[in-house]
């Protein structure tokens, strides 16, 4: 005879332990496993195993009038069994790992309290760090409120989120080194457990105050957001949004509460050893002073930073998931043309006469009827690129004086301008020096392929347009000089100025030639708001022209065309000023 009652109570004593088990195995319960419970709970994880094993092993010789409900019984049976010898062995394994010994629970009490004070002494250095960053761009206003981004304020962004980051690191390795301070037990080295929970705590709070304060500034402006999750050297892309994401989500949120309450239990335990109270108190001000500082922050900006940390994962995905959507389609619009395929209006004759008006360094603007992208893009001109010239040519224009001093300046004494740009962008001066269908390449330029350099035959199509910046020698070698830093760039198929990873084409002229701090020489085109970016259409440069006084461009040529009569034709200054204001549909026009 079976006694039903005992195999039930053997079933349930193994199933009840799952929960606890399975918690402990992922390291949620393991807080309360003191050393003098850990065998304990060892001897527990081995009797629900022995009890998980007679349950079934006395299923298997139950017998019952109904053979199907006896199938069904032992099916759901074993899968509790094994469910519980699992989790049994799960938080055999928990506990395991919970007493084997950590970095920080290995030293010895004469070298913990050395640690303590190193650490406390490297967490003020770090908060002070942090704080001068702040201070820096929060007396600079940098980010602006509101508005575009300097390239001077791009800088200092970019440096200070190095530095700022790198502090975040080092007290993030702080905070991870002493949080295993729960496995000091209380009542046998509480020194150790409370100095060790000071120690971490104070580290979230400094780490989450900082970073509130950081994130807050630089997000005020969408464009600074951007560029500071762009590609830059060292740092990978989505760096600002990934650290945002790590550091202000609901997980640190609850460990700054369940930090609060477990500092007020802290702070009823007395120190074994007095003259350890000091470094305490010293950090016990700490804490109070951040913990005031996060409750000063303003709360409604703070829940909306956890909000927007939370999303960034489900956004990061989605924009991946279009952004290869979005390439193809820009790729093949771009590459579609429905009229006149491998044919354009201007023909050689015009090519070779605007090329004796044209100087390195000027901004074009060309159009070419016919193709499906003209469609998506504002305004009548649809792309700009910077005139380059032979190599020949570049050389001789800028073998003047003021740069042969500017070059000395920047540590070239004895090379030429063109000689520096081989030595500096070797990559893009060979791409440079190529030739296709008999043609040198003469002009820079940002297409679906990326920055590159091609030819004024592949460049011109059927209207062109040349602006000579009223700049001095000096300046347009600096901005050709930031121009070639851009080669082999992909391109911006998202078509926004706030990231300079990846760029277009009027972004390549904008970035090339806008001033590189505040007051110095440069063109300072207006950016344009579209489809919630900042952004200069190509039309927006023909506008800056026209309706500019001073622009800062000379007007140097303008090829007009006519569709209906198949020809292309040099037009006037004038022509060109209007032009900004003709329909993009011009070619369905009579």
């Amino acid at each position: 005879m079976f006694n039903r009652r005992r195999d039930r109570a053997l079933e349930l004593s193994a199933v009840a332990l799952v929960p606890l088990a399975g918690g402990t195995a992922l390291g949620l319960g393991a807080w309360w496993v003191g050393p003098g419970r850990a065998g304990v709970v060892v001897a527990g994880g081995l009797a629900a195993l022995v009890a998980a094993g007679l349950a079934l092993v006395r299923g298997r010789h139950r017998r019952d009038d109904d053979p199907a409900e006896v199938v069904a019984r032992r099916r759901l049976q074993r899968g509790r069994m094994l469910l519980a010898a699992l989790g049994s062995l799960g938080l055999m394994v928990g506990v395991v790992l919970y007493r084997a010994p950590r970095p920080l629970t290995a030293l010895s009490d004469e070298t913990l309290v050395a640690v303590f004070a190193q650490d406390a002494a490297l967490l003020d250095e770090h908060r002070r760090g942090m704080e001068m960053i702040l201070t820096r761009l929060e007396s600079a206003d940098v980010p602006p409120a509101s508005g575009p981004v300097s390239a001077q304020q791009e800088r200092m962004l970019l440096e200070s989120w190095r530095a700022f980051r790198s502090y975040a690191i080092a007290v993030e390795q702080i905070r991870q080194f002493h949080e295993d301070y729960y496995r000091f037990d209380v009542g046998e080295r509480r020194d150790a457990h409370v100095l060790g929970f000071l120690v971490t705590f104070l580290a979230d709070a400094i780490l989450y105050e900082k970073t509130a304060r950081f994130v807050t500034r630089v997000t005020r402006n969408a464009d600074a957001k951007k560029y500071l999750d762009g590609e830059h050297g060292g740092l990978g892309g989505d760096s600002f949004g990934r650290f945002r994401e790590e550091v202000l989500d609901s997980v640190h949120v609850l460990r700054l509460a369940a930090g609060r309450r477990y500092l007020d239990v802290v702070k009823q335990l007395t120190l074994t050893t007095m003259p350890l109270q000091a470094l305490r108190d010293r950090l016990e001000t700490q804490l109070a002073t951040h913990l005031g500082g996060v409750e000063g922050l303003d709360q409604v900006s703070l829940v909306t930073q956890t909000y927007r940390a939370e999303l960034q994962l489900l956004k990061r995905s989605f924009t991946r998931g279009w952004y290869p959507i979005q390439r193809r389609a820009a790729e093949i619009l771009g590459d579609t043309r429905v009229r006149r395929v491998g044919r354009y209006l201007i023909d050689e004759r015009l090519r070779e006469a605007v090329i004796e008006r044209l100087a390195p360094g000027d901004i074009l603007l060309s159009r070419k009827n016919w193709y499906l992208s003209n469609a998506g893009l504002p305004g009548f001109w649809p792309h700009a690129l910077i005139y380059l010239g032979t190599p020949s040519e570049l050389a001789a224009a800028f073998d003047d004086p003021t740069v042969t001093t500017w070059l000395a300046a920047e540590g070239r004494p004895e090379a030429s301008f063109a000689e520096a740009l081989a030595a500096r962008y070797p990559e893009a001066w060979r791409a440079y020096q190529e030739h296709h269908d008999g043609e040198p390449n003469r002009v820079l330029e940002a297409v679906s392929e990326g920055v590159v350099t091609s030819t004024l035959g592949h460049a011109a199509g059927d209207y062109f347009a040349a602006l000579r910046p009223e700049l001095d020698r000096v300046t347009v070698a600096q901005a050709l000089w930031r121009a070639f830093s851009y080669f082999g760039r992909p391109y911006d198929f998202d078509f926004d100025f706030a990231t300079d990873d990846a760029v277009v084409c009027t972004e390549l002229v904008w970035r090339a030639y806008r001033p590189p701090s505040d007051g110095a020489p440069g063109l300072d085109f207006p950016l344009e708001h579209l489809a919630g970016r900042s952004t200069l259409p190509a039309n927006g440069i023909a506008r800056h022209f026209a309706e500019a006084h001073p622009s800062g461009l000379a007007f140097v040529a303008f090829i007009d065309a006519s569709e209906r009569e198949g020809q292309a034709f040099f037009s006037t200054e004038e022509a060109f000023a209007a032009s900004c204001n003709r329909n993009q549909y011009d070619v369905f026009l009579p």
